[in-house]
């Protein structure tokens, strides 16, 4: 009995030097290893052989055959007037720079390029909604990127969603590789904007090289008379102040705005004098006085209505005012191939289009659309850009 007792109590020292052998074993390894794994790390380095740069990428955007733009070419330039629901192929391209090297307890093992991993594609729409997409980069990653080369990761895209009037932003950005030297991945965004109407504008030019005939960029002073101001001008509802409020609503950021005074504006082109005689065969019609060399005036403008204007409606005069409004800042007669036929009323579109009557207003537009507004406001008085495409 005693002998079974003492060879228990061997056999159960004996497992209790296995299980400590054990984890001693595997507490060494794990240091082991973990000192290894420390001093493998501690040896790779990396250098920079080529500085990186991240480019904003090229937005590039053209106008599928048939269809060409007013100057003969099918490329859409930023800021350009495409036509509501016109095809528009969507390409990109980038160069980056940017090179680094591996080294293995100081050998060299390889090079990581800064490469084009994707460029993001953003489309905002005038209502504030927006969509994206990716032009995928090549595999290998490669520090160039080209959507128009086949084989260099993917190619083109067709846009099919320009159909909201107004004006839509069109986004480029580059993410490319970080690689083990931690280059910067994302580049700033390129805009493109483009803005799309139903009417192909058309602008009041003169001089060579042509230059756009408009209103300076200030206040404006539209004179009315005294022997015309009792019909209209004499309360808010009246037709030259309606008009000149109607452009003023749509002319924020210009620098153009028009009020009605009772008083003589002066010598200079920020002034309008309102007069009454012969209009010919038009509603009414202006004079202007630009500087051949800016195309702004430097002389005030007329605005004449015809002898029997208080015969007209206010409804009538006020669009009338309206549209030789839209003459002095910068428009020229719209005429009816210039209006898409998706738009089944062609002078409801816009305040410049031809009308039949002098006195009706039926299917008339009697305030300025987006088709007259954007032309002004983002080419007049901003980028000058005056391609069409899709007309």
């Amino acid at each position: 009995m005693f002998r079974l007792r003492s060879d228990l109590g061997v056999r159960i020292d004996r497992r209790s030097d296995r299980i400590w052998s054990t984890s001693v074993t595997a507490l060494c390894m794990a240091l082991f290893l973990t000192t290894y794994s420390t001093d493998l790390s501690a040896q790779w380095t990396y250098t920079q052989s080529e500085a990186p740069t991240t480019p904003a990428p090229n937005g590039l955007l053209s106008v599928q055959t048939p269809t060409t733009c007013s100057d003969g070419s099918q490329t859409l330039p930023s800021s350009g007037f495409l036509k509501g629901g016109t095809v528009v192929t969507i390409d990109t391209s980038v160069t980056n720079t940017g090179k680094c090297d591996s080294y293995l307890f100081g050998s060299y093992v390889s090079t990581d390029l800064h490469g084009v991993n994707l460029i993001w594609y953003f489309l905002q729409y005038p209502s504030g909604a927006s969509s994206y997409d990716r032009f995928w980069g090549s595999s290998p990653y490669s520090l160039s990127y080209d959507s128009r080369t086949p084989g260099n990761g993917s190619g083109s895209k067709t846009e099919y969603g320009l159909y909201q009037m107004g004006q839509c932003q069109l986004g480029f950005q580059t993410n490319a590789m970080a690689t083990s030297c931690n280059f910067a991945t994302d580049s700033a965004v390129t805009w493109k904007p483009v803005n799309v109407v139903a009417c192909s504008p058309k602008w009041l030019l003169a001089g060579n090289p042509a230059v756009n005939q408009h209103l300076p960029p200030t206040s404006i002073s539209l004179y009315v008379p005294s022997d015309m101001w009792d019909v209209l001008a004499h309360d808010l509802s009246s037709p030259a102040i309606q008009a000149a409020a109607d452009w003023n609503e749509q002319l924020a950021g210009t620098g153009v705005s028009v009020t009605v005074v009772n008083y003589d504006c002066g010598t200079g082109g920020n002034c309008i004098d309102l007069t009454t005689g012969d209009t010919g065969s038009g509603c009414a019609m202006n004079t202007r006085h630009p500087d051949l060399s800016t195309g702004e005036f430097n002389l005030p403008s007329t605005i004449t209505l015809p002898t029997d204007f208080a015969s007209r409606s206010s409804a009538r005069l006020r669009r009338t005012l309206a549209h030789e409004l839209g003459h002095l800042l910068g428009l020229d007669e719209y005429d009816g191939s210039q209006c898409s036929p998706l738009d089944t009323a062609t002078p409801a579109n816009s305040i410049m289009a031809p009308v039949s009557s002098c006195t009706s207003t039926t299917d008339l537009t009697l305030s300025p659309t987006l088709n007259d507004v954007s032309p002004i406001v983002q080419s007049t008085y901003g980028s000058h850009v005056r391609t069409t495409c899709g007309f």
